[in-house]
């Protein structure tokens, strides 16, 4: 297993989240986890978001959205093209075993692993992007541009649906060849294009909800857990003025509402736990398969191997365990059986089964991740 070739804490304290860096040679003798073909297998498949980029040099620039044809993946009228595949990680375990680089940071942060696959001169323009990513040059070479920091006031284009920026100043230019890494903070202003053919492009994004997502997100979980009868009240209301007048008195009584909800630390902590462990793409888990527990005991018996779906995310604090945007009690374990539950990808059958049997609470729990898919058995 590779390990990055940098100082994390360095890196943590001077660029992570504050600027671009250029890790050259972060990943040394490091060949890509994916083949073209697996990548453009991958692509065929409906249920995997891809989509195919057609960079014409005297015509508009075409995009297709997946399921994309193998036939198609070759470039067209000899013009550059680029694949870009989401969320290989779910699909393909070399890939996977990235995400285990990056363990200095939380992985309910993670969003997902990108890769392009692209022709010589391909590349998606001048953009930047409201998230945290690291681009692990991992086959043939690829040459970056960046530019300052942009926000939505920043002149921007669509060319086939893609917002580009108008005039990018370039401030910084970077050839990667395969095992360099170049991080880029959000807003930064990059220009990406491929300067080989059969080259890949590994992005690694880390997710971040913006202040509208937590607002409407955290009033909505919010207002599930309150009742009707619950309203806004004036009892000793001051003088009138004016009938037509909101006054500061009215005001402060609606911001002890909400605040009321704000300072709740516990309710807050459910709230994010249970957003940040919301799957990508939540479709495609199984329906409940609704076994007892008799059924999964005699499964277990029979597995080689209990595996975490790549899909799953599981994550905790003080009070909670949070599964797939499920909230539990960490009350249901003990620190012993937490921390085996929490802190490993898969486990010896016999250490699972034998999470069971200890109160209904718990049974419950490890009933609803097999039943809903977060654990499958080998």
């Amino acid at each position: 297993m590779h390990k990055l070739n940098i100082d994390i804490e360095s890196f943590l304290r001077s660029s992570w989240q504050r600027q671009f860096q250029y890790m050259k040679n972060a990943l040394p003798d490091f060949c890509s986890p994916i083949s073209p073909g697996e990548l453009q297998l991958l692509a065929t498949e409906e249920y995997i978001e891809a989509r195919m980029l057609h960079c014409f040099t005297n015509e508009p620039w075409m995009l297709n959205a997946g399921p994309i044809a193998i036939e198609d993946c070759a470039s067209q009228k000899g013009e550059p093209c680029s694949l870009l595949v989401q969320a290989v990680d779910q699909w393909n375990p070399e890939v996977q075993q990235l995400l285990k680089l990056f363990d200095f940071l939380p992985s309910w942060r993670l969003d997902d692993i990108m890769i392009s696959l692209s022709t010589n001169g391909a590349g998606v323009g001048p953009h930047y992007d409201q998230y945290d990513v690291f681009l692990i040059q991992a086959q043939g070479t690829r040459n970056w541009k960046l530019g300052g920091i942009y926000d939505d006031d920043a002149p921007q284009t669509t060319n086939a649906g893609l917002k580009q920026l108008s005039n990018m100043k370039v401030i910084e230019e970077f050839s990667l060849v395969p095992g360099d890494i170049l991080y880029l903070p959000p807003g930064t202003g990059h220009d990406g294009v491929a300067t080989s053919d059969d080259c890949i492009t590994i992005s690694i994004g880390f997710r971040a909800p913006s202040h509208a997502e937590a607002l409407t997100d955290f009033a909505s979980f919010a207002a599930d857990l309150t009742k009707d009868s619950q309203r806004f009240s004036d009892a000793n209301r001051p003088t009138l003025q004016n009938p037509r007048e909101i006054s500061d008195w009215d005001i402060q009584n609606i911001q002890s509402i909400l605040l009321e909800y704000a300072e709740n630390k516990s309710l807050v902590k459910q709230w994010f736990g249970s957003l940040m462990t919301e799957q990508k793409y939540p479709e495609l888990m199984p329906e409940n398969l609704n076994y007892s527990k008799s059924d999964w005991l005699q499964g277990l018996s029979d597995a080689d191997i209990v595996i975490l779906d790549p899909a799953s995310r599981i994550s905790f604090d003080d009070e909670f365990i949070y599964i797939d945007a499920r909230i539990y009690s960490r009350g249901l374990m003990t620190k012993t059986q937490g921390e085996l539950f929490t802190d490993n990808d898969q486990f010896e059958p016999a250490a699972f089964t034998a999470l069971f049997g200890h109160s209904d609470g718990l049974d419950q729990l490890l009933l609803e991740c097999l039943n809903l898919g977060t654990f499958y058995l080998e």
